[in-house]
């Protein structure tokens, strides 16, 4: 009997997807990269597709994932587009998972902005949230609408993705002159970790 490989939907298929597709090239997956915008990447076959079209739908049902990774970003950092990606986007395919059969687990990438911890307080996942600005908000209103769901989810808050590209701290510590006066210490997480950690977390549903 022919054993098929399992299908992840990655949404969004920027740095962090393509880099979970990379470590996965020796995982019996099918890896499947929706964008607005086509590309090419290694070991995942990215479509173009805007999920604010209603051929999303059409497009989701007929890749059938198993999984999905939702690592959409926001467009500019203003307040409407986090609205429009992380919240709206969000209810766009728990909408079209809701006609997947086989569908097994949706992972979310959410953020650590949603504790609004600003003092040297430990922060760990049974920390309150309190999130002090839209960012963290409207995140935590994203993470809110997976408690009606009737499938497997897991959300991962990660703590300021870097990596290869990402220069935003590293051009920061050149000039002590923009250092911040308080809260200088920063939570951080490479890319490549993240990546590890979500098929991390995929092998294990694959048991």
């Amino acid at each position: 009997m022919e054993v098929k490989n399992k299908k992840i939907l990655i949404i969004g298929c920027g740095k962090l997807g393509q880099k979970v597709g990379l470590f996965a090239k020796d995982m019996p997956l099918d890896l499947i990269g929706l964008k607005r915008k086509k590309i090419t990447s290694p070991n995942i076959n990215i479509l173009e597709q805007d999920i604010f079209e209603e051929s999303f739908f059409d497009q989701v049902k007929k890749i059938s994932p198993h999984f999905i990774i939702y690592c959409l970003s926001a467009d500019s950092p203003s307040e409407k587009s986090y609205q429009k990606n992380y919240v709206e986007g969000l209810k766009q395919v728990i909408k079209s998972i809701n006609g997947i059969k086989n569908f097994q687990h949706l992972f979310f990438i959410s953020s650590t902005s949603v504790y609004g911890e600003n003092s040297e307080q430990f922060i760990d996942e049974f920390s309150e949230t309190d999130p002090e600005n839209y960012r963290g908000i409207i995140l935590l209103e994203a993470e809110k609408l997976m408690k009606s769901v009737n499938f497997n989810y897991t959300i991962l808050r990660l703590s300021g993705i870097y990596g290869t590209g990402r220069n935003y701290m590293i051009n920061l510590s050149q000039d002590p002159a923009n250092w911040p006066e308080f809260d200088r210490w920063t939570n951080r997480i490479n890319e490549e970790d993240a990546a590890s950690f979500i098929l991390f977390l995929i092998k294990q549903c694959l048991r």
